[in-house]
């Protein structure tokens, strides 16, 4: 499993073009990605000083980032300490949908994060002396 994190803070707008040939949907957000050292995996999270509409949309988003995350983990790439900050939703009246919100937020995490990660180095683990295990046991 390769495992990746956030090394440095960064933020910016997340704005998909999709066209899947159907009614469209539109929901671009403005974002923050930081280290959180304390934190096993990711933390999605609405920007403390969100605006109601964002409020309203956010879950949908969250919800697309997370199965954005578990996709990743399935093809064995997992994150570990690092928020991902939903400061804005810019909507649109008829185009911004739950779906697409969540679509935009599964893209986000496949697409976005990945540039804006590190992978961390492989850990061994520790064999009874707290030495890395070699195998060859007695």
């Amino acid at each position: 499993m390769e495992r990746w994190t956030v090394a440095e803070p960064s933020d910016g707008r997340f704005r998909r073009h999709i066209n899947h040939g159907g009614t469209p949907y539109w929901c671009m957000f403005d974002f923050a990605v930081l280290p959180a050292p304390e934190c096993c995996g990711v933390e999605v999270a609405l920007a403390d000083d969100a605006d109601p509409v964002t409020a309203e949309w956010f879950p949908h988003r969250r919800r697309g980032i997370l199965r954005g995350l578990e996709v990743a983990r399935e093809h064995s790439r997992e994150w570990a300490g690092a928020r991902v900050e939903v400061r804005k939703v810019h909507t649109h009246a008829t185009d911004t949908t739950a779906r697409g919100c969540e679509r935009y937020g599964f893209e986000f995490a496949v697409d976005e994060l990945p540039r804006r990660s590190v992978r961390l180095p492989e850990q061994r683990h520790a064999g009874p002396g707290g030495g890395p295990d070699r195998g060859g046991g007695k």
